[in-house]
């Protein structure tokens, strides 16, 4: 609620939507609350990124492994995958920069 509230005060000394994007994370699948929260940045005509940080044990595990999640082998591969996908999301033209496929090293 309070990123929402600075959100407001911002659209209102802008007099206009700031450059924003929501990303969710620590969200569930199936969770009614994710789908709340879809609601919530909808109604508040802020864009939603495509790509949701799922909750995953990686991301939990990293930090104490020292490391990150496209580091952290197999088991992370989905994290990973979710960390490449909302990077492109919002930086698409890192891509553009590097027209050859993205690797990860697993």
């Amino acid at each position: 609620s309070e990123a929402t509230n600075v959100l407001r005060h911002v659209r209102r000394v802008r007099k206009g939507p700031p450059t924003a994007t929501i990303i969710l994370n620590m969200v569930g699948t199936k969770h009614r609350l994710t789908e709340d929260m879809r609601r919530a940045a909808k109604a508040l005509n802020l864009p939603i990124s495509k790509t949701a940080w799922v909750h995953r044990q990686a991301y939990a595990d990293a930090p104490g492994q020292g490391t990150v999640v496209w580091k952290m082998g197999a088991r992370a591969k989905p994290a990973a995958t979710e960390v490449l996908k909302i990077f492109l999301e919002l930086f698409p033209e890192a891509k553009k920069r590097n027209p050859t496929k993205h690797r990860r090293t697993a």
